[in-house]
């Protein structure tokens, strides 16, 4: 089976709590599942604390890949910027 994974902020140098969650999940996966082919989406980042695998391959995107649910939205009065 084929598997993708997002997990775009793992390379950057300041992690936070989901993003660890993330790179352990898949450093798991990486030493117990040998028969999956995943695909690990990532933003370019200095921390490259992830290497591919026969069966894990990297896949750096050029664009931000969240989906738009998880970008805050503009509130009435913003700059449209997101911020609150």
């Amino acid at each position: 089976m084929k598997i993708a994974i997002e997990a775009q902020r793992i390379f950057r140098r300041n992690k936070h709590g989901m993003d660890f969650v993330a790179l352990e999940s898949i450093r798991c996966l990486q030493e117990l599942d040998h028969e999956n082919e995943y695909f690990i989406l990532v933003a370019p980042g200095e921390d490259r604390c992830l290497e591919a695998t026969d069966n894990f391959h990297i896949v750096e995107l050029g664009c931000d890949a969240a989906p738009a649910a998880e970008q805050p939205a503009p509130t009435a009065g913003s700059s449209g910027s997101g911020a609150l």
